[in-house]
């Protein structure tokens, strides 16, 4: 009569253990080398997403004071600066580069100026602000006019929604064949 001998628990431990070590090690391998598995998705920086989520905010702060309506174009960064802290987030981090004080960068879209924040159907939807390819100070576009950052192989634009929130949207960009 044979009976089979089993390994004792603790050979048991160490061999689960050691194959739970392995795949630990391929899974940190696979996420190294192939990044899409964890959502390589387009991200503005964080100094992107704070400037952008203060002008919005102050925009909004603004419309609270004066009724719903949001800032008129020719003066709607101007008009919610008081809302704002001490650093003007009106000169967008990609631009500093330029050294240049009168860049700024950031654009109201130009159906939003003077709207009443109440009747955006959809604000979180509905893109307030955004990098511009204007770069004057209060500048106003369509979302025609916006400006891209090359991060990694796309290209993104910065965007505040009418209901406060911050995104990158990523967009393809189109080279005409001659």
């Amino acid at each position: 009569m044979t009976t089979e001998s089993q390994p004792p628990p603790s050979k048991i431990l160490e061999r689960v253990l050691i194959t739970l070590s392995i795949l630990a090690v391929v899974a940190l391998l696979s996420v190294l080398m192939f990044p899409r598995f964890v959502g390589d998705h387009p991200r503005p920086t964080t100094i992107d997403v704070s400037r952008m989520k203060q002008l919005a905010l102050s925009v909004i702060l603004y419309a609270s004071d004066s009724d719903e309506r949001l800032p008129l174009a020719p003066t709607w960064a101007d008009a919610s600066q008081r809302y704002r802290r001490d650093e003007d987030p009106t000169h967008c981090y990609h631009l500093s580069h330029l050294q240049n004080p009168a860049v700024f960068g950031h654009v109201m879209e130009v159906g939003m100026t003077g709207r009443n924040l109440r009747k955006v159907e959809r604000p979180s939807e509905e893109p307030m602000i955004f990098d511009g390819a204007k770069v004057e100070r209060n500048a106003v576009d369509s979302l025609l006019g916006v400006r891209l950052t090359k991060v990694k192989d796309r290209h993104i634009c910065t965007l505040a929604f009418a209901d406060g929130h911050v995104k990158a949207r990523a967009f393809e960009v189109v080279v005409p064949n001659n």
